[in-house]
């Protein structure tokens, strides 16, 4: 499915980009509109949900004409699921009371490398745009 391959692409980009907006707002006067795109939880929360389920639809269907199905689009997949995951933990309330230390300190560690799972995502989300048949990417 090409529809699914681009979304692809597009979900891994914008979602990368609103993963690490604070450090490319200072990098990047160009791109110094997206630390307010991410005070909007709503379009954080809903970015991260459609990543992830792109990236769990890539894992089950295979992209046409890929000698390998799954290994094909796994590194997109999971980079998809990962950001997504991410972005909604951003974009939701933060832990309340009853949430467990355990994940509480998971979600922290989770955030903590948010700009690297951001570049991360955008550097996957382009090799993945320029070499689409490459196994693996």
């Amino acid at each position: 499915m090409s529809q699914l391959y681009f979304l692809s692409v597009i979900t891994l980009v914008f979602a990368g980009l609103l993963a690490s907006a604070d450090f490319l707002a200072e990098r990047l006067s160009l791109l110094s509109f997206l630390p307010r795109m991410t005070g909007n939880s709503i379009l954080v929360v809903v970015t991260g949900a459609v990543t992830l389920l792109v990236g769990v639809a890539k894992l089950i269907f295979p992209a046409p004409g890929e000698a390998v199905p799954i290994a094909g689009d796994l590194l997109p997949a999971l980079t998809g699921i990962l950001v997504g995951a991410l972005l909604i933990l951003l974009g939701s309330d933060k832990a309340e009371e009853s949430t467990p230390d355990a994940a509480k300190r998971f979600v922290s560690v989770v955030i903590s490398y948010r700009i690297v799972i951001g570049l991360i995502s955008v550097a996957v989300g382009l090799i993945h745009f320029i070499f689409p048949a490459t196994v693996i990417l």
